[in-house]
């Protein structure tokens, strides 16, 4: 890559992506559990979603996009008050407004309208977003897992045949009559002792032995795996828990599964998931010490009260590298008998020293070098973007200049010149300004400093999932989840 900037897209408009790296891991982390999202946070949700979108086709009838929007707004709210009333319930849309109103004494009735009017103001609403959470937090992805599609005619959300089965179970563990729920949710207004009654929706509440959790088990993991995209999904999940079945500790968290196969060769009925989660771990940790030496620049140009020509910036911050080739200062960081975990914590902190940082990219060059080839292929990045697989082929173009002039060159064109390429583009085609630092009479000077932080790969929503529906109980497999592992 010469340096020229020739994406499309540059990620999130509010600056985070500052050096163009993190929307190819997006993209390859969300075809590996799609159907998944950081705020889809508990599954049975996809069957109250699919539920109240049946009752629409066959009965409400609803085609008009502001009536659609009040109707969603009140069961939302009736939901999340049904919910709330769990002691531990997690993850509902609403709650710290479902929560207050049943703090409030003084009243046996609870009355939402207010907040759940389309007039109300954003700082008043049950939720923010004006149309409730269902439009932009839930329909994609349940459109992604084969649930939900849109009716040609009137674009309304309609269920799939799968999404009709799952709203029929749901519909036969309704506590209340089902005309009853939606005349509270149209008034707005709802009986504590009626609201009591209506427990049994919360997410908690699923009986794992019923038909609605084994369609959402089959919904998740079962089926054809024939199948793509569900087929990701499947595998990934399969993966996790056999990950729990093997590991000593048995428990699994986003951290445990990102380092577990980090760190560990796959082997066995999914080493290829496990190997695809190596290139995503890979992928991250090179953006991780790219951002982490974005901030170490910064650093040094801050402690320039007028700014700083970038070769007095390069000379000053490499002092301490060596004059050898930059493959055999490479070889000598890889050399760390820390775990990765260890060395991306210690690379992330505020002052960590060039050399700290650079061993993280040390050790991916050291275990990554010479499959460069496996990593540009499962994150097939657009043109413009850089990613693990461009960065270890320009160290490896470069393995035998001088470390120290190749530090420069890199600060120079694939960190500084990078970022300020990126900024420039999102400020022409975004209206964001988002630079870091900035240029002029060739000085930088210091703006503020990137929050270092691993992305978010939907592993803790992939979690709770299995969770939901008793494969998983505290992050340890169950007997439940051992006979998906069982060979077919």
């Amino acid at each position: 890559m010469d340096g020229s900037v020739e994406w499309t897209e540059m990620g999130v408009a509010s600056g985070l992506d500052h050096l163009a790296m993190l929307s190819p891991i997006e993209n390859f982390y969300q075809g590996l559990l799609p159907g998944f999202s950081s705020i889809t946070t508990r599954l049975r949700h996809y069957s109250f979603h699919a539920w109240w979108v049946t009752h629409n086709l066959k009965y409400t009838r609803i085609t008009s996009t502001d009536e659609l929007d009040a109707h969603v707004r009140r069961i939302e709210a009736l939901y999340a008050l049904a919910c709330a009333q769990h002691p531990s319930e997690s993850g509902i849309a609403g709650s710290r407004f479902a929560n207050r109103k049943l703090k409030n004494g003084g009243s046996e009735k609870i009355d939402f309208s207010a907040e759940t009017d389309l007039s109300t103001p954003r700082e008043k609403r049950y939720i923010g977003p004006k149309r409730g959470d269902f439009p932009g937090t839930y329909f994609g992805q349940m459109r992604e897992c084969g649930l939900l599609t849109r009716a040609r005619e009137h674009k309304m959300p309609i269920p799939t045949e799968i999404g009709k089965l799952l709203a029929e179970a749901y519909e036969e563990a309704f506590p209340i009559p089902i005309d009853r729920f939606f005349e509270i949710a149209r008034a707005g207004v709802v009986d504590r002792g009626e609201l009591a009654d209506m427990l049994p929706l919360a997410p908690s509440e699923l009986d794992h032995d019923s038909q609605e959790a084994e369609l959402l088990r089959e919904i998740l993991i079962g089926g054809d795996e024939s199948m793509d995209p569900g087929q990701k999904r499947q595998r990934t999940l399969l993966t996790i828990l056999d990950v729990s079945r093997k590991t000593e500790r048995g428990a699994v968290g986003q951290e445990t599964l990102r380092w577990y196969w980090a760190e560990n060769e796959p082997d066995g009925d999914f080493s290829e998931v496990h190997t695809a989660w190596q290139h995503y771990q890979a992928a991250d940790m090179l953006r991780v010490a790219y951002e982490a030496l974005m901030n170490h620049a910064i650093s040094g140009i801050e402690e320039s009260g007028d700014g700083v020509a970038m070769p007095v910036l390069a000379s000053s911050l490499l002092d301490d590298v060596p004059d050898v080739p930059l493959k055999d200062w490479l070889k000598a960081l890889s050399a760390s008998n820390k775990s990765l975990k260890q060395i991306q914590e210690e690379a992330r902190r505020g002052e960590a020293p060039l050399e700290l940082i650079m061993t993280v990219v040390a050790s991916l060059w050291r275990k990554w070098g010479s499959r460069v080839s496996e990593l540009a292929e499962s994150l097939n990045a657009k043109p413009g973007f850089q990613t693990c697989a461009t960065e270890l082929s320009w160290i490896d173009a470069h393995k035998t200049m001088s470390a120290r002039e190749a530090m420069g060159l890199l600060l120079n064109d694939r960190i500084i010149r990078r970022h300020l390429e990126v900024a420039a583009r999102k400020l022409r085609l975004q209206g964001g300004y988002t630079y870091l630092v900035e240029l002029e009479d060739a000085r930088l000077r210091a703006r503020s400093r990137i929050k270092v932080e691993p992305s978010g790969p939907r592993l803790h929503t992939a979690r709770i999932f299995l969770e939901d529906v008793g494969l998983l109980e505290d992050g340890r497999i169950t007997d439940r989840g051992l006979k998906y592992l069982e060979p077919q």
